[in-house]
């Protein structure tokens, strides 16, 4: 998987007689699995092999160039890898073989060799950026779970608003049954007053009559 769009444009390093007399050895004429187009230039290859993240795969050339260009991006994948020291030995013992001077060379064992390294520092490199995204997803949970508790504690507070609000409200309601009843016993008692009252005109008209009459 990409880790970014890079792609060189320009040669991106000298060309030298060892490497034009080790590349397309087999003087293929056209790129594989399409007679259509030439067989790529070792300029062409160079430029596209000069990046970790290369834009496409190198399926048009032989395996024999196609593993040599895979190992120039193995060798700037690795060198962005943090890994053990064992790890990172295995692979650089791979990616960058070289027989000693005491060994037979066999260009066999060396593709072997290369290839496999090619494959292991690209699945260290996926692993190294799934790791990444995982630790940004992480880092992106801890955010919401830092939201989630704030806005329980927001509706919490609302809550205790609300109960807090219900229980005035409840009390207001006591008020006023009592205040209803306080109302109603003032009624009561200003109608008795006005009987009173009636009851009182009454008698001082009688003794007003009566005063008049003696």
């Amino acid at each position: 998987m990409p880790r970014a769009n890079i792609r060189s444009t320009s040669r991106c390093a000298s060309v030298s007689p060892v490497m034009e007399n080790n590349f397309n050895i087999n003087r293929f004429s056209h790129a594989r699995r399409d007679r259509s187009c030439p067989y790529p230039t070792l300029g062409n290859v160079m430029d596209r092999s000069a990046t970790a993240d290369p834009n496409e795969g190198f399926t048009d050339l032989g395996f024999r160039d196609f593993i040599q260009a895979s190992r120039r991006v193995s060798r700037r994948k690795l060198a962005r890898i943090e890994t053990n020291p064992y790890a990172e030995e295995l692979l650089t013992r791979g990616v960058k073989f070289v027989t000693e001077m005491n060994e037979t060379y066999n260009s066999i064992l060396e593709a072997s060799v290369i290839h496999t390294s090619n494959v292991g520092t690209m699945l260290m490199d996926e692993l190294a950026y799934v790791q990444a995204r995982v630790d940004s997803r992480k880092e992106d949970i801890a955010k919401l779970e830092e939201w989630k508790g704030t806005t329980q504690d927001i509706m919490q507070g609302q809550e205790d608003v609300i109960v807090r609000q219900g229980a005035d409200i409840n009390m207001l309601k006591g008020e006023f049954v009592t205040l209803k009843d306080l109302i109603r016993s003032l009624v009561t008692k200003t109608g008795e007053l006005e009987d009173d009252k009636v009851r009182l005109t009454r008698c001082i008209s009688e003794l007003t009559r009566e005063v008049w009459d003696l």
